[in-house]
């Protein structure tokens, strides 16, 4: 029997032993726990970082159809150059026909031409209780990426129109770089402005058959213009058919404003009192070089002929008055089939990621839109604010399009409205 010091010693090296234990139990114990916390952390970034892969890879994202069961109209901004342009409120006029078409909320914004207007407007506007759901907007001087930039960040999607990227800009296929850049609305210049030409210079040959080389002068847009280029590269490769039979004396940067165009054409009368054909990027130019000539007592269509793109209302009125040879456009319809097509893949009905190309119309014929009616498709001329044009016609969701056989082709496509 242990004496009461051994029993003493005893307790106190049992209760040193239970402590060590305890306290080496406790420190498993942590290391359990923070090995648990690591790991579950690691798994937590893992997740995080593999869901927006996995939502990119996916063909139907739950967000794109969300405005199936949405009480309120889808919120769109639309983007313009100058509201005090003709060929821009064409383009208003005919984006909120097919907007009240479609049950959305248009809010349309005028840049003025100002290039660093369009990423400070849209950075209010996303900042705000008014957020839109997407955007339509032109590459209006070089700003596109700027924009696209921001409307990634905000996850806004977004459809660019007629004036679109240059190849040098590297800015890829719509989805390719932005997820959220659904779409592109492709306007063929080049083509418009190759067959555009070959008809103005046909004509001059046979008018003036005497002049050769022909003498010509060309009034181009803004050189930060995509458009711009693409009409002009038309042109060139047009010309090359040519050769020796036609000279341009002189390209004027007008930068599409008309009032240069109208003092470059005064000027060329006066330097070159011989040209005979006047080729315009845009019809306010043509326009008001038709003027210019007049002014200076040569009769344009008889002495001098002049085209220009756009296909605008007074430039139609000149080119039936004969005082314009000729004009090619009806691209003022672009934000509006960007509406569609924004509208279609937002509620599931079209596929992502499209560039849609439209065509370019001569003015020597009058303006219509081909309507899909039962037996096939009706064209109709748009009246005044399109108000005789029904865009849901035009909306595969709408009219219950299939699309299992492949993409499905809108009819104001390039290719399939003929």
């Amino acid at each position: 029997m242990p004496t009461p010091a051994q029993f003493q010693v005893s307790s106190f090296i049992g209760f040193r032993n239970r402590k060590r234990i305890a306290s080496s139990l406790s420190g498993f114990i942590r290391t359990c726990c923070s090995i648990f916390l690591l790991s579950s952390l690691i798994i937590t970034i893992l997740l995080i970082a593999w869901r927006p892969a996995q939502a990119d890879q996916s063909n139907s994202t739950q967000s794109e159809t969300v405005f199936l069961s949405k009480a309120a109209p889808m919120q769109v901004v639309l983007l313009i150059n100058n509201q005090e342009n003709p060929f821009w409120q064409l383009v208003a006029k005919a984006a909120s026909k097919a907007a009240e078409d479609l049950n959305i909320s248009l809010q349309v914004i005028s840049v003025n031409g100002n290039p660093l207007r369009p990423v400070r407007v849209l950075s209010a506007l996303v900042n705000s209780s008014r957020k839109p759901d997407a955007v339509l907007f032109p590459n209006i001087k070089n700003t596109g990426k700027a924009v696209l930039d921001l409307l990634e960040k905000h996850k806004i999607y977004s459809v660019i129109y007629d004036n679109g990227f240059s190849p040098k800009d590297n800015m890829g296929r719509p989805g390719q770089y932005y997820r959220y850049w659904l779409g592109q609305i492709a306007v063929n210049n080049y083509e418009a402005s190759r067959q555009l030409t070959h008809e103005l210079i046909e004509e001059a040959l046979q008018r003036f058959p005497d002049q050769r080389p022909l003498p010509m002068i060309v009034l181009e847009g803004n050189t930060s213009s995509q458009a711009n280029a693409q009409r002009l590269l038309g042109m060139f490769d047009a010309l090359v058919s040519y050769k020796e039979m036609v000279e341009i004396r002189q390209i004027f940067h007008t930068r599409y404003n008309p009032k240069h165009a109208y003092n470059a054409t005064l000027s060329a009368q006066q330097r070159y009192p011989e040209v005979r054909v006047i080729w315009a990027a845009n019809d306010a130019m043509a326009v008001r070089a038709v003027d210019a000539l007049k002014e200076g007592d040569q009769i344009p269509g008889r002495d001098v002929l002049v085209t220009g793109f756009d296909l605008l209302p007074e430039a139609r009125r000149r080119i039936q008055r004969g005082e314009l040879f000729n004009s090619y456009g009806g691209h003022f319809m672009a934000a509006a089939w960007g509406l569609v097509y924004l509208y279609d893949h937002l509620h599931g009905a079209s596929e992502r990621y499209q560039q849609l190309s439209i065509p370019l119309y001569s003015g020597k014929y009058p303006f219509k839109v081909a309507v899909p009616e039962k037996n096939g498709k009706l064209w109709l001329e748009p009246g005044r604010d399109f108000a005789n044009i029904d865009f849901t016609l035009f909306s595969h969701y709408l009219q219950e399009s299939e699309l299992s056989e492949g993409r499905k082709k809108y009819l104001f496509e390039a290719g399939n409205n003929q």
